[in-house]
Formats: structure tokens, sequence, C-alpha cells
């Protein structure tokens, strides 16, 4: 286990799942940890994180309703973050403890079986004021110390890197050179990404307040790493879906039944089918083949049948993006109209 800096308190236990299946008001800014995984943070919004609902881990960056996540609260009333994860991947051989509880950041270290080493993962909602943003930075420089693995650091910082990542206004935005002096001296860097250029706007004024930074042992852990900005939706900010792999991650996918499948017209003949197609066996062996029989079967159809329905929702999201990407660049009322 890391040392943590003694000014921070610390949670004394690791953070365990709770099932909370009723809906529920979180009082604070909330965080939520496959062979890939994946991450999504900031973008203040319940609807991405129900319908991506195979992220590993969510932070969020405002209060809102949450139905259906598991929840484990925070210990302290600050500003912060919480660890929810939906109910359905609550999985014993998962440990996630948090190691240091400041009041714009939640430092967490992330076990997994299938992670070769330990990952560390620290969601930021950042102060709105210089001042208070030295706190910040003081804090993460402090655990870049005692860091001893792959670390990354995202969500909203309130502040950019350069004049490049704003657009609309000509002020100087205050704090741009202790967030790079930050970033310097905790050898931390921007993972990149991809969408739009810009992660929040209030329709006149648009800036990339949203990032992702990695340290140097994410490079040599990972053989993906990537950042995309997903569309806003009703939020100012963007959400940032983090996506990554390891060699360990390599294997076949266990089978997982869709419960959107049964709602489907052709799905109960269809398992009929597989199911009464006659077997040579008796007994066991006889069930465990109409059973793999069945998976095999269910995994041509979900891929021949479902897959236009996943693929009508990502070409969706696409035109989306494509709009959003559109309005940034010239924010006309015609092109506020075609992406609302």
């Amino acid at each position: 286990m890391m040392s943590v800096p003694r000014e921070y308190p610390m949670l004394s236990e690791p953070v365990q799942p709770v099932f909370d299946p009723v809906p529920h008001n979180h009082p604070d800014p909330s965080c939520h940890e496959d062979t890939a995984s994946s991450i999504q943070l900031g973008g203040h919004q319940q609807g991405h994180f129900r319908r991506n609902s195979s992220e590993d881990l969510v932070g969020l960056g405002e209060r809102q309703e949450s139905d259906g996540f598991t929840t484990v609260q925070r210990k302290k009333s600050s500003k912060g973050v919480d660890i929810p994860r939906p109910s359905s991947r609550v999985t014993r051989s998962q440990t996630v403890a948090s190691c240091v509880d400041h009041p714009q950041f939640l430092h967490i270290r992330v076990e997994d079986p299938r992670l070769s080493r330990p990952m560390y993962i620290t969601p930021v909602y950042a102060s709105c004021s210089p001042v208070g943003r030295r706190d910040l930075w003081m804090g993460l420089h402090q655990i870049s110390l005692v860091v001893d693995g792959p670390w990354m650091v995202g969500g909203d910082f309130n502040v950019i890197a350069h004049n490049g990542e704003r657009t609309g206004h000509n002020t100087r935005d205050r704090g741009t050179s202790d967030f790079v002096d930050m970033m310097m001296d905790c050898g931390l860097t921007n993972a990149g990404y991809s969408g739009s250029q810009y992660t929040w706007t209030n329709g006149r004024v648009w800036k990339r307040l949203d990032r992702v930074l990695i340290n140097s042992a994410v490079g040599s852990s990972c053989s993906r790493f990537s950042v995309r900005h997903l569309n806003r939706s009703t939020s100012e900010h963007s959400p940032l879906l983090i996506e990554w792999s390891c060699d360990d991650d390599l294997g076949p996918r266990p089978f997982r039944f869709l419960n959107v499948w049964s709602r489907h017209h052709d799905f109960l003949s269809f398992v009929s089918q597989k199911w009464s197609f006659p077997t040579h066996h008796t007994g066991m062996t006889a069930l465990w083949e109409k059973i793999f029989r069945l998976k095999q079967g269910l995994r041509w159809w979900n891929r021949h049948v479902f897959g236009d329905i996943f693929q009508r929702v990502r070409d969706a999201e696409c035109r989306v993006d494509e709009a959003e990407s559109v309005y940034d660049s010239d924010p006309t009322p015609a092109h506020r109209d075609t992406l609302y």
C-alpha cells in the first residue's frame, strides 16, 4: 500500500460496493470503476451512463439523481467524488480502495485480476478560482511523489492549458501557467483525445476544461489507451470516455445474456429451434451440448439480428458529434437547430 501525505484524510477501509436499487439523491459530486477496460469522467448527465452501461468506472462532477447504480458514499460532505458502479458489474475479484480524500479530488487504487499491476485513478472536480486550484495542484504533486504504478488524472480542471483551447472571447484565462507547471512537476502529460475540440460551452464561449492526464507508466502498461469527448447532450460539459487494454487482457470474452433479446419477436422461436435440435448424447453431456450450442447460436443471432440496432445507435451518436462539431466552429442559429 502506498504511503499518503498526512494532511489529506484517508478512508480507513477499502471501498466495497453495497447494492442499493432505490433511486436516491447524491449530496456530493460522484465517482464510479472485462478484457478491455473503460471509464467515463465528467459530463454531468445520467443518460450517457445508463446507455453505455459497460463502463467499469464512472466519475461524475455534479449533483444528480442516480437510478440503478450501486453506490458507496464518501465519508465527507465536501466537494469531491463518490464511487458508484452498475449493480450488474459488481464482482468480488475487484478491489477499489480510496487512498486520499481531498475536497477537489478522490485518489483511488484499483486492483483487478485482469490487470498486471494496480491502477491509480484520480477523478478531479477543480475549483473555479485560480487560488482555490493551487491546493489541488499541491495535492496532485504530493501524490506524484509516492504513486508507484500507472496513474491517470481526469475530469473538470476548470482551466485551459493554452489559448488555443478556447474560442468566443479574448479575455485571458487566469491560472493557465500554474496548471502547466503542475503537469510538469507531476510528470503528467495529456492523453490526447478524439471528438469535439471543446468540452464545455455556455453557448457563447467554448473551452477545453475537461481532460485526462497520464504518467509514463500508463504508456508502458497499456497496449492501447484512448480518450473520446462524447457529445454534451443536455449538459454544458462533454463526458470523457477512456478506454484501454493491457497485454494481459487477451482471451475469450465470457457469454452474457442480454435482457433486450427477450423483447424481440423472433427470440423464443430461435431459442426453441436451437434447443430442440437433436443430440446423440444423454444425461449431463446432452445438457452441456445443448447449452453450448445455444450460446453459440445466440452469439450469431445477436451479431446479425441486433447488430444493426446497435449500429443505428452508433450512427445516431456520430451524427450528433458531427452536428456538435459544426456548431462549435460556426455557432449560427441554423446549426443550433440542427444540433438540438
